[in-house]
């Protein structure tokens, strides 16, 4: 939500990453950053996949639903699509 790639971000700290917190976003008619259910957005998942496995990360991924109607249930679905993407 900061206007930046999130995979070139990724690949420039992925030796600092110690976890993940997982969200994602869409940009608005302003251009600023509006939270959305995981896999929703503007997020390039597949692409956030790889660049997870090509750092060979075991550490936590952790979902971070701060908006919403329904944040719990939005959690679980973005962990269940996780899995389906990540092949957990």
């Amino acid at each position: 939500m900061n206007g930046q790639p999130v995979t070139s971000q990724l690949r420039s700290l992925h030796s600092l990453v110690g976890h993940f917190e997982i969200r994602d976003a869409i940009r608005d008619v302003d251009g600023h950053g509006r939270e959305v259910a995981v896999g929703r957005g503007e997020i390039d998942w597949d692409e956030v996949a790889a660049l997870i496995g090509e750092m060979e990360y075991a550490g936590w991924l952790n979902v971070d639903r701060q908006e919403g109607q329904d944040r719990s249930g939005d959690a679980g679905r973005a962990v269940a699509y996780l899995r389906q993407v990540l092949r957990l």
